[in-house]
């Protein structure tokens, strides 16, 4: 979960009229950054072309149009990832260097590919979703050969929560110089990769995928955007497909909700409740800093995996709703991980802005794992979530294994 949209450092364009030999690098940079800021269906091509100083005819000789130029943002940072992958992790910090200096460089590319490559032609998002997995199992077959001790879910998870825990930098505004950003980021990624699970058991998470039965038309509205809007976004959901899944008529809802945008933030209110209640009840009934950060984590654990759509919708929705909505929500996202960050501060006597860098890398292990389907099913997959969560932000906590 992120409260803000990340802002990179913004690439100088070229003088106009100048023909650069690196046009097509700063083209890709500033559809990036413009995707990334104002997401996707706001940015038009003219956008783009105006960032970098061309006309939209030149920009169309390098790029058909959006659907290529997104896709190839996306695949350009993952094939970074992947050329960074090459160095051994055995080698320790320095391996973690290489992979922590790409993710930097495509700061990015999670909120390109968590929310806005669903806007992506079905095929395309396959293509993108194949080289990630591709990169996780590479990962996975390093991590297996440093941890002997684990089986290969715990490596596959541990793989992937090393990948979020990078690419959470695409979540904050958070500024350091560029060596020690690099160092903190392979820090945290060897934090995930030295996670200790124990020999506890414990049930696995659910995993809804349909509709749950409600007891008003509206209640079945709200669950059945909520679904649709986790799977294909809200703009690529339609009244009508909504009144489907419930099995009334499309503009029978307007008898419920005066808008489509109402819809959304109905959904988005389910998570938003949980939050700012969750959040409360845990500082009124905890002493300690580290009593209240081990709550918050397994508390914000076992809601995102038991409501990967709920946790879907407010993560990649909430810039759909009207701008008075967006900041409201936003603050709620903002004071709920502050309160996080504060904790942190407090333990740790950590800077606001390394507190900050860790608060959201474990956010993002949680939010990837739960909105990740084969993760989120495996057994133990919540105490096992909470351990690494707990590894990066420095608790002492242990989690189940088979």
């Amino acid at each position: 979960m992120t409260a803000q949209r990340n802002s990179t450092q913004r690439a100088v364009a070229p003088a106009r009229g100048t023909r650069p030999r690196n046009r097509r690098a700063l083209i890709l940079a500033a559809a990036a950054e413009l995707f990334a800021e104002r997401g996707y269906p706001q940015v038009a091509m003219s956008d783009i072309a105006e960032a970098v100083a061309i006309g939209p005819s030149a920009l169309y000789r390098h790029f058909r149009g959006k659907q290529e130029l997104l896709h190839e943002v996306i695949s350009t940072a993952f094939t970074a990832l992947g050329v960074a992958l090459e160095t051994d992790l055995a080698d320790g910090r320095a391996g973690l260097d290489t992979i922590a200096a790409a993710a930097l460089e495509h700061r990015g590319v999670g909120v390109l590919w968590q929310r806005e490559a669903r806007h992506l032609e079905p095929e395309r998002h396959e293509e993108l979703r194949a080289e990630l997995v591709a990169i996780s199992g590479r990962l996975a077959a390093k991590i297996s050969g440093t941890r002997v001790d684990l089986h290969n879910q715990q490596v596959d998870l541990l793989a992937w929560a090393t990948l979020g825990s990078l690419i959470s930098v695409s979540y904050h505004r958070v500024q350091l110089p560029r060596a020690d950003y690099v160092r903190l980021l392979a820090q945290l990624g060897a934090d995930v990769l030295a996670t200790t699970f124990s020999a506890e058991s414990g049930p696995a998470a659910a995993s809804p995928s349909q509709v749950e039965p409600t007891s008003s038309t509206k209640d079945a509205v709200v669950s059945a955007a909520m679904q649709l809007f986790s799977q294909r976004g809200y703009h690529g959901t339609s009244v009508d497909d909504i009144g489907a899944v419930v099995g009334i008529a499309g503009p029978s809802i307007y008898h419920h909700f005066p808008s489509k945008p109402e819809v959304l933030l109905a959904t988005i209110a389910e998570g938003e409740r949980w939050l700012t209640d969750d959040l409360a009840r845990t500082l009124a009934e905890t002493t300690s800093p580290v009593e209240a950060l081990n709550r918050v984590v397994r508390s914000f654990a076992e809601y995102a995996l038991s409501h990967p759509d709920a946790m879907d919708v407010l993560i990649a929705e909430t810039d759909a709703l009207p701008s008075s909505e967006q900041r409201r929500v936003r603050k709620v996202q903002r004071d709920y991980i502050n309160a996080w960050v504060d904790l942190l501060r407090d333990l740790h006597r950590l800077d606001n802005g390394p507190a900050r860098i860790r608060v959201q890398a474990a956010f993002t292990v949680i939010n990837d794992v739960a909105r990740t389907p084969h993760l989120r099913g495996a057994p133990d997959i919540g105490p096992a979530v909470v351990a690494i969560a707990s590894s990066i932000l420095g608790l002492t906590v242990q989690a189940p294994v088979e």
